[in-house]
């Protein structure tokens, strides 16, 4: 049998709950719930032409002023790239990828605009048209998950960045390949509240469970039914009725999967929890099978049971 690993994620969590980070943390009343749709009208216009900004940007390789649009606080998450966290490093990431590509054309189409008090969940689909310095013309297609955050000057900067392509890549074919990212392993340990490791924690044995036993419907179970996932090297998954059949032809007994996550929580309300994560993990001999890695985007949401689902996630390979 063929098992259908590239789009694999696995939610297997190694618990240490420590005392989350306080510049990272942010308390959020739980009465910020969705927005209105004359709001949620006037947020998308606002974010349209932030990402006409962005695209103006990259025509002009202008990596200083890329910089400007994240919040101080961020976590950035390319794809086949270690997560970058560090204003520098960012910066520096933009001046190497630029000086190696030229007749950069990068364009957004926004899926769906969330808001959340202070915080603004944008996903959607972009395109990146690009030449090297060989002159070979190449196109960069996926799909990207962003958490702006709108500062007391009503100002929005992008609190977190990930994104991945929606067909199988290797890590030679992302755009900017030969830029080197310096590994920092910021998200390889659990920093969690403590009144969250818990609720995590009894996600997770539903999951564990699923994944061992190849139960694709179990494993959907653990998103919410109108939940968004977007899968390594495939495209925006929402509802059961695209989860279902997807799971099911990932998670199969034959496969023998494996894996082990970690999470940083970014911020909660009493509904939502944002939360930074990477995976490590395998399928079939843990010595001579295959081996996956990467990051990952997630927004959980409590059900009326009080039990934590996966309301929104982008995962993809960092090497």
């Amino acid at each position: 049998m063929k098992l259908c690993l590239p789009g694999l994620l696995i939610f297997i969590l190694s618990f240490c709950p420590l005392k989350p980070y306080a510049q990272t943390r942010s308390s959020v009343s739980p009465a910020a719930t969705m927005a209105r749709a004359d709001d949620l009208k006037s947020v998308k216009a606002e974010l349209e032409a932030l990402n006409n900004k962005i695209g103006a940007f990259y025509r002009k390789e202008a990596a200083d002023s890329m910089l400007t649009l994240y919040a101080n606080n961020f976590t950035f998450l390319p794809e086949y790239k270690p997560a970058i966290v560090e204003r520098t490093a960012l910066q520096q990431f933009f001046k190497d990828w630029f000086q190696q590509v030229s007749n950069l054309d990068y364009k957004k189409a926004i899926y769906k605009v969330e808001i959340f008090d202070d915080y603004i969940l944008e996903i959607g689909t972009f395109r990146l048209g690009y030449s090297t310095d060989r002159n070979v013309t190449g196109n960069y297609t996926g799909k990207y998950m962003i958490m702006w955050k709108r500062n007391s000057a009503s100002q929005l900067s992008m609190l977190s960045e990930a994104f991945g392509s929606d067909r199988n890549i290797g890590p030679a074919d992302v755009p900017y390949a030969n830029v080197v990212v310096k590994e920092n392993f910021v998200l390889d340990k659990n920093i969690l509240s403590t009144e969250l490791a818990k609720d995590i924690e009894a996600a997770d044995k539903m999951v564990v469970q699923a994944v061992e036993q190849g139960n694709g419907q179990l494993r959907a179970e653990g998103f919410t039914k109108d939940g968004i996932y977007m899968p390594h090297f495939g495209t925006i998954l929402e509802g059961m009725d695209a989860l279902i059949p997807y799971m099911k032809r990932i998670y199969v007994p034959e496969a023998k999967l494996y894996s082990k996550n970690t999470y940083r929580e970014i911020f909660h309300t009493g509904e939502y929890v944002f939360l930074h994560g990477h995976f490590k993990g395998g399928w079939g001999d843990p010595v001579n099978g295959g081996k996956f890695e990467g990051n990952m985007s997630n927004l959980m949401k409590k059900n009326k049971k009080g039990e934590l689902l996966m309301y929104r996630q982008l995962a993809n390979n960092d090497r």
